[in-house]
């Protein structure tokens, strides 16, 4: 079973994966080869305002998700393989989940 903040990490993995082509990659922004090409862009913002917007935690939330998930090409294997990390990590607030994954 999943913990309430699990459902909302996986509800803003699922959607961002659904939408990717909504989001700005770092390859997009520059065209200098790195190895965090693939990683989605943040919005830049002085304040804290925009650090708490929902895009920018969709952002954040799905870069610190394992590489291993990103490729996955299926929605329905996405979303399983990212439930089933979610049961056994047990997260039990979303800054846990931030805080625990590597990256």
């Amino acid at each position: 079973m999943l913990t309430l903040p699990s459902i909302y990490v996986l509800d803003i993995c699922v959607f961002v994966f659904k939408n990717i082509d909504k989001f700005t990659r770092v390859e997009d922004t520059h065209n200098v080869n790195t190895r965090h090409k693939k990683r989605l862009c943040a919005p830049f913002s002085r304040t804290k305002t925009l650090s708490g917007s929902p895009y920018y935690m969709a952002v954040k939330i799905y870069n610190k998700l394992p590489n291993t998930f990103k490729t996955e090409k299926s929605p329905t294997l996405f979303q399983k393989k990212i439930k089933q990390y979610l049961i056994e990590k047990c997260f039990y607030s979303v800054k846990e989940y931030l805080e625990f994954c590597p990256k």
